[in-house]
């Protein structure tokens, strides 16, 4: 069957994200410099909450793994998160882990997009190919027998019932921002919720490093609930209370300081999005506690967790001053390694935070920084990918296809047609043809600068 699509699936460590192109439609640039590149939807719906998923999962009434998505979900037990990592650091159970959430993916999103066809009886029968990018390894990875990519194709072919096309993400951050940074010294900072990733690329040079913290914007809300717990006197109550609530109702097993945690994230990220000048917190106890609260309600005065607790950015400011001098540290060390980027491009896969991207203009002095915000950055690269590896592939297939049904017939040309298509989709690609250009550049460069030595 004529594959039409490519699906492009961003695993992240945090959040999972699709994306798609039509092989038979034409891409113009938007007046921003980018393709506007269509998404898929992962949950059932057609908003923009249905075409991302956090990369979570947890236990249904069924016993089935499922995806992570109400706020009493990530109070669970059961409840895994972080699972994504070079095959070979994987513990066997997140690789169990890892296997249920792509396997879950994959069907939602064969589920949720009536433009996608896939026999279940016969993979090979499907009217798209299927792009992957996942978090935890850099494409210049190696390990003890061979190179980290290996392992996950090796990984994807079992999990998945079709062949994957793997791509980096430096690769796929790279072709969504080359409007910006084709042939430059650049610098990308990438804000997780966890981590934040630096990857310093100089194609002349041939040099990529890729280096990162632990220092990510989930330690904002994090700080924010410290606070809370040692100065909002609701706050002290209720971790007085709640703790004997739970043990008597016989739920144990309830988080409930994560119900809070997950609460505070999404105000401190409506907070930033819509740039307010007060961050207000207002949680009920029953929000946390639900129906075992009701069972004991007349036995404790515990009614509200957080209740008008409202900070001003100053004070914002304040609480967050650990945290803030702590990514100054990391930049200015970066700083110090002496990378020279002709561009930096910081961008927030979760939410934009203003003071970062003034904290890398005064440590990167008179450099220019471009700044971009949203989930679906490398879910996208990798459609442009998918795109431009088509557009450059397929005059080079017409003409070997020419050749090859002009001097051949019979089995031979069965099979010089077969094994060219699948030399051409694996080794003749347009990050090899730009990767032969950079050491042809390079290689050039060396012997000018030989030339002028003597």
């Amino acid at each position: 069957m004529e594959k039409q699509y490519c699906v492009c699936i961003n695993f992240g460590n945090e959040t999972t994200t699709a994306s798609y192109v039509d092989l038979t439609a034409t891409y113009s640039l938007n007046r921003d410099g980018f393709l506007d590149v269509p998404k898929l939807n992962i949950l059932n719906g057609n908003t923009d909450e249905a075409r991302k998923v956090e990369t979570a999962i947890c236990r249904g009434e069924d016993g089935q793994w499922k995806f992570a998505i109400d706020q009493e979900d990530f109070a669970r037990q059961d409840l895994v998160m972080h699972f994504i990592d070079k095959i070979e650091r994987m513990s066997l159970e997140d690789q169990e882990h890892y296997t249920a959430f792509i396997r879950l993916v994959f069907q939602a999103i064969i589920a949720n997009n009536s433009i996608l066809y896939f026999d279940n009886n016969n993979p090979e029968n499907r009217n798209f190919d299927l792009y992957i990018c996942s978090s935890g390894w850099s494409k210049y990875d190696t390990n003890d027998y061979n190179t980290v990519i290996e392992d996950y194709k090796k990984f994807f072919s079992i999990v998945l019932p079709i062949p994957v096309t793997l791509i980096s993400r430096e690769d796929a951050i790279f072709f969504f921002f080359r409007p910006f940074n084709y042939q430059k010294r650049s610098l990308f900072i990438e804000i997780n919720a966890d981590t934040i990733d630096f990857i310093y690329d100089s194609p002349i040079e041939g040099k990529t490093i890729f280096s990162g913290t632990c220092n990510g914007v989930g330690h904002i809300a994090r700080d924010i609930q410290n606070w809370c717990a040692e100065t909002q006197e609701t706050y002290k109550k209720a971790k007085s209370i709640i703790p004997t609530i739970l043990e008597q109702t016989n739920n144990k097993n309830i988080d409930w300081e994560m119900y809070v945690r997950h609460y505070i994230e999404e105000q401190v990220e409506d907070f930033y999005y819509k740039s307010r000048s007060c961050l207000s917190l207002n949680f009920p106890c029953f929000y946390a506690l639900g129906d075992c609260l009701a069972d004991v309600s007349e036995m404790y005065d515990c009614i509200d967790i957080l209740y008008h607790c409202n900070i001003r950015e100053e004070a914002l400011n304040k609480i967050l001053a650990n945290y803030r001098l702590k990514l100054k540290n990391d930049f200015n060390k970066l700083h110090d390694n002496g990378i020279m980027p002709e561009v930096i491009i910081l961008i927030y896969n979760v939410f934009p935070v203003p003071w970062i991207e003034e904290l890398v203009k005064n440590i990167f002095k008179h450099i220019q920084v471009f700044c971009s915000c949203g989930s679906y950055i490398v879910s996208d690269g990798i459609a442009m990918y998918a795109y431009a590896n088509h557009t450059f592939q397929t005059p080079i297939k017409s003409k070997f296809t020419e050749i090859i049904n002009r001097e051949f017939s019979g089995t031979m040309r069965e099979f010089l047609l077969e094994s060219y298509n699948h030399f051409i989709d694996r080794e003749i690609t347009v990050l090899a043809f730009e990767e032969y250009q950079y050491n042809i550049a390079r290689i050039n460069a060396s012997l000018v600068k030989k030339t002028y030595a003597r």
